[in-house]
């Protein structure tokens, strides 16, 4: 049995879609190296996900979601090749932490 209504499931939500157009357009590549900086990744992510507030909708919804659209790369693999779906933005957070920014990393700072 084919769709044979041309509306769409949900209803487009403009202020997400423009949130998810910025990330294209500032995406910030993310690679395992050690010149570029995580930190400074998640910080530059924030902010771009705080420019919206959909009613209703918890701010770590909206990064679990808009996440994968920031990363490209080594970064956009790992993500995908995760074992298992991340529960939580703080989750999703630590791993990505703990891979692109291993402990060891710290003492060489």
């Amino acid at each position: 049995m084919t769709r044979s209504s041309t509306e769409p499931l949900y209803d487009l939500d403009l202020e997400i879609e423009i949130t998810l157009h910025r990330l294209r357009k500032a995406r910030k590549i993310v690679v395992n190296n050690s010149r570029e900086d995580p930190h400074k990744h998640l910080k530059e992510f924030h902010v771009v996900c705080s420019t919206m507030r959909p009613q209703g909708i918890l701010e770590d919804y909206i990064k679990m979601k808009a996440f994968p659209f920031s990363l490209d790369g080594a970064a956009k693999d790992w993500l995908y090749l995760q074992p298992v779906l991340f529960n939580t933005w703080g989750d999703m957070k630590r791993m990505f932490m703990e891979k692109f920014f291993p402990t060891f990393r710290i003492a060489t700072i």
